[in-house]
């Protein structure tokens, strides 16, 4: 028997998602994606309830396909030019300038982690499937 291990990333959003310092939805935010990244990961709820998993058969592709959006690409920007924008449909280099915007300032950097870690999957994301396609720098 196995136990369930958490990411880095579930990891911060557990925590965020309990915290009762936590500005205004940002607890109820950080708690949605945490549950969207384990069901991602098709984590089953008697795993995380008992911290055992028994062996699944491995799927056939385990690789994201690329055809298929991460769940941050659907997050909207709460602010800013972009307010309301999904952020597969913010350009790129507004996304990396929020990126160091937010890293900027020990409080905003608080009270923006899970943008902060929305944005990063889904840049981090973008970069793998331009890799994929070819479009990498060599």
């Amino acid at each position: 028997m196995f136990l369930v291990a958490l990411s880095e990333k579930e990891q911060k959003l557990l925590r965020l998602a309990l915290d009762t310092g936590a500005f205004g939805g940002e607890a109820d935010n950080a708690a949605i994606m945490f549950v969207r990244s384990l069901r991602e990961r098709a984590v089953r709820p008697d795993e995380l309830i008992t911290g055992r998993s028994k062996p699944r058969r491995p799927r056939a592709e385990t690789r994201r396909s690329p055809r298929r959006l991460p769940g941050s690409a659907f997050v909207r920007m709460p602010w800013g030019k972009y307010e309301g924008v999904r952020l597969v449909d913010v350009p790129g280099y507004y996304l990396v300038w929020a990126l160091g915007w937010i890293r900027q300032d020990e409080t905003r950097l608080d009270r923006m982690a899970v943008l902060l870690c929305e944005i990063e999957d889904f840049l981090t994301w973008c970069a793998g499937l331009a890799q994929e396609l070819g479009g990498g720098n060599k």
